[in-house]
Parts: C-alpha cells; sequence; structure tokens
C-alpha cells in the first residue's frame, strides 16, 4: 500500500500491513549522507522528497529509499495478474509485484490449502482456523514461485519462469507444453496482447 503524507512537517509511507515509515537523512562513515525509510526517526527527518528519488516497497512490506526510474512493467499489466489471483481458488493470498523487467509472483509461507486441510481435520475449530487465516495473511512472508519477465517491450511478450530451491538455485523456463492451471493460461494470454500461452504452475 502506497500512502504517502506529510505529518508534522515529516514526509512518510504507510505500508501494506499499516506500518509507517520516515523519510530521513543520516551520514555514513565516509562523511556522505544516504536517505533512508525509518520506523522511528533517525538522522534528521525531512519534509520533502529529493528530486529524483522515490519510497519503494517490496512485497513483505520492507520499505527503502531509491532513485526514481522509468517503469518497464505497465500498471495494466501488473493488474491482470493480481486479477487472476484473486479468481482463482486457493491463491487469494498469493502477491505480485513487479521487480525490475518482471511480475513476480510470491507465495505466502503458509499455502491456503494446507489451512483448508488443518480445518478439514479438526472441524470444531473453525472459527479458530478463521481466525488463524486473517492472522497468516497479514504477517506471512512472500517467497517468490514464478515471474513473466518482459521479452519485448514493443509487442509486449513476456516469459515465464518458475523459481527453483533446490541444487543450482534460480529460475528455470517453463516449458510450453507443460500442464499448468487454466487460470493462469488465461492470465498469461491477458498479460499482453501476444504474451505467452502458458503461465503459472499449478501451486495447488
Amino acid at each position: 500500500m502506497t500512502d504517502d503524507a506529510h505529518a508534522a512537517g515529516r514526509v512518510c509511507f504507510t505500508n501494506w500491513r499499516g506500518v509507517t515509515y520516515v523519510l530521513c537523512s543520516i551520514a555514513t562513515k565516509a562523511g556522505k549522507t544516504r536517505l533512508v525509510a525509518s520506523r522511528t526517526v533517525v538522522g534528521t527527518p525531512l519534509s520533502a522528497m529529493p528530486e529524483g528519488y522515490e519510497f519503494a516497497e517490496n512485497v513483505n512490506g520492507q520499505v527503502s529509499v531509491r532513485r526514481t526510474r522509468p517503469p518497464l512493467i505497465a500498471p495494466e499489466e501488473l493488474e491482470t495478474v493480481r486479477k487472476t489471483l484473486a479468481s482463482t481458488s486457493g491463491c487469494q493470498s498469493y502477491r505480485a509485484a513487479i521487480v525490475g523487467n518482471a511480475v513476480v509472483i510470491y507465495e505466502p509461507s503458509m499455502r491456503p490449502l494446507e489451512l483448508n486441510a488443518l480445518t478439514r481435520e479438526f472441524p470444531y475449530f473453525e472459527d479458530i482456523m478463521r481466525r488463524v487465516r486473517s492472522l497468516t495473511a497479514s504477517t506471512a512472508t512472500y517467497s517468490p514461485l514464478v515471474r513473466f519477465v518482459l521479452s519485448d517491450k514493443t509487442r509486449r511478450t513476456f516469459d515465464v519462469e518458475r523459481r527453483v530451491y533446490s541444487g543450482d538455485e534460480g529460475w528455470l523456463p517453463v516449458e510450453w507444453d507443460r500442464l499448468l492451471a487454466p487460470a493462469a493460461r488465461g492470465a498469461a494470454r491477458r498479460l499482453g496482447p501476444n504474451g505467452p500461452r502458458e503461465a503459472f504452475y499449478e501451486w495447488g
């Protein structure tokens, strides 16, 4: 959540978890100044964002200050992925964010289907499990799962890659003929006029 506000002459930013950060300037050991986003006032709080800088928030709600950069991914392309996640069963708690030239899908530390399994195992604790779901949504940490990498800026085509954590960690391309989630295939087609034919792996 981007919620810039000036409070008591300070530049503030509230992340999606509801935590507010203050824009401050601190001195480094080398005698230079550095802009930081801090939960508490450190160094000198600023009353305006210096030209050429902006707040940046990652998917886990960590806020920093960076130089402004031209966006490589259009807002509607990110929104396409978010809408698909919101409408796909079991994926409502997944998150999507722009990272450089890609839209990255992140999964929560506890998947919704795992919570559903616990509910089936302990049906008398439905109310408790409902509270657990709510708490998980607000406190979970998120790890990258799949990303759409912009491959052609003019045609707005994207390559799809899956995050691998075993062996040589990194990103591997998704094979187009692999059986993937139908809703995700639709998302990939809508990501751009000539987007990839496939999208997310089935994470259910």
